[in-house]
């Protein structure tokens, strides 16, 4: 037994270290995580999405916008005549990645307010319209999607919202394995009463601060909201539900006619960012004017958001490089889901990733240990291109994220470890070969003694 102990022992500990690798990947920390994201990464650097048109406009609030009207925000009477613009050429819908959660300042009986005026005295101003009320007509006229973002604090202006969206479910209760907010912030009661839509604009917290995913569902104070992108796209084409099928493990998939989206378990699609495009954009000033085409906006999602500076909505995106409007985000959701391009992160795949390291790293260290050094060394290149290969073949042709970072690390790991234990079995029969050497010398030289005697 102890013989047999001694003859396996390299394996013995390559099984013991196999075994800490797997269960490092299921308790899956926050480092390790970070390896994946790498890979993940790294397909969307070397193949970007590209696309030479889109249906999505961003009106920018940009650094000329805040030269025209002022600091942000603006008087709610800019955002109408902008919406009266914009719709006027037939948008598919419009929505804003801007909060409106106090009354305008602007407004009559906010000036009355805040000087102190004595209402007989301001009975023409009283008799204005207040830009609030303006501002909620522009939406009711509209297809007007506004935003709401979960929050683990009570907001101030908080009050009990509910979505527009209907949810139809199949196969449980979504809301079960949805991402969940005790509150949520949005804007005023009586303009989310006149859009046609609130959509989520809440993201994942992600270690590195880079947005790769977003939920398609948040519970927010126990009610479910869809993200701003697929809110636009039910309000776009003016539907009123939105139907959730769900199997044993989690949501499968979410649909607004004509739109079904695969996702995973927890209603979370990845996104596929494609590279900046400059004409995507116009800015809030020039649309305020009426200075573009109709066919800028016919038939498109309009999304209103902020890229100056100043105004801090600025995210990372995978591609690296420099940041993008937070705004864009909700732009690439709203393409990936008209054109299929969103990214999956099937549960199945995570356990083919176990599976396919395991396999990987005894055929690597078991040759390791069979054949010469030099030999070993083409099966580990050989192994590392191929787990290479399967990654980005099933990203480009299956859109299915599969990490290939952990596998490599496990790979690389185990291959070390069986050329140390090569190293030193080498070691030890050079030792041995130059004991048996040394003795065979000792003995030509008594036996040369013996002969001169």
């Amino acid at each position: 037994m102890r013989a047999l102990l001694q003859k396996y022992t390299n394996y013995l500990i390559f099984f013991i270290l196999l075994i800490l690798l797997i269960a490092l990947k299921v308790v899956n920390p926050s480092f390790v995580k970070s390896i994946s994201f790498l890979s993940f990464d790294l397909y969307q650097k070397v193949f970007p999405l590209k696309k030479d048109d889109s249906n999505v406009v961003i009106i920018d609030i940009d650094e000329k916008s805040l030269g025209k009207f002022g600091q942000f925000p603006w008087s709610r009477s800019i955002f109408a005549k902008i919406i009266e613009k914009v719709n006027s050429a037939e948008p598919k819908a419009i929505g804003f990645d801007v909060f409106f959660t106090e009354k305008d300042k602007q407004s009559p009986e906010e000036i009355i307010k805040a000087y102190n005026l004595v209402p007989t005295d301001v009975l023409n101003l009283q008799s204005i319209k207040g830009h609030d009320e303006i501002f909620g007509e522009a939406l009711a006229n509209s297809n007007s999607v506004i935003a709401v973002l979960g929050s683990n604090v009570p907001s101030h202006s908080n009050y009990e919202r509910s979505s527009k969206a209907r949810f139809l479910s199949k196969g449980g209760n979504p809301k079960n394995f949805t991402y969940t907010f005790p509150y949520s912030i949005g804007s005023l009661e009586k303009l989310e009463k006149s859009a046609k839509g609130l959509g989520s604009i809440s993201f994942l917290d992600q270690t590195d601060g880079i947005i790769r995913s977003i939920p398609l569902l948040v519970r927010l104070n126990e009610k479910l909201f869809p993200t701003m992108g697929l809110e636009m796209l039910r309000v776009g084409e003016k539907q009123k539900n939105l139907f959730v099928e769900l199997n044993e493990v989690g949501i499968s998939k979410i649909s607004s006619r004509p739109h079904k989206i695969i996702s995973d378990p927890n209603g979370i699609i990845w996104i596929r960012y494609k590279k900046k495009q400059k004409d995507q954009y116009i800015s809030a000033s020039s649309v305020f004017d009426g200075k573009f085409e109709e066919s800028k906006f016919k038939n498109k999602y309009v999304l209103i958001g902020a890229s100056a500076q100043g105004l801090f909505d600025l995210v990372k995106t995978p591609l690296g490089g420099s940041t993008i409007p937070g705004v864009e985000v909700h732009a690439n959701v709203i393409e990936n889901i008209l054109d299929q391009t969103y990214l999956i992160r099937n549960p199945n795949t995570y356990l083919f990733e176990l599976l396919f390291s395991i396999i990987v790293a005894c055929v690597t260290f078991f040759f390791s240990q069979k054949i010469k050094p030099k030999y070993s060394l083409s099966i580990f290149f050989g192994s590392f291109i191929s787990v290479v290969i399967i990654g980005f073949s099933i990203f480009l042709f299956r859109s299915e994220l599969v990490d290939i970072s952990y596998p490599i690390f496990v790979l690389t790991a185990t291959f070390l470890t069986g050329l140390y234990f090569r190293f030193i079995e080498e070691n030890k029969i050079a030792l041995s070969n130059l004991q048996k050497e040394a003795k065979l010398l000792k003995e030509r030289e008594l036996a040369g003694e013996v002969q001169k005697s």
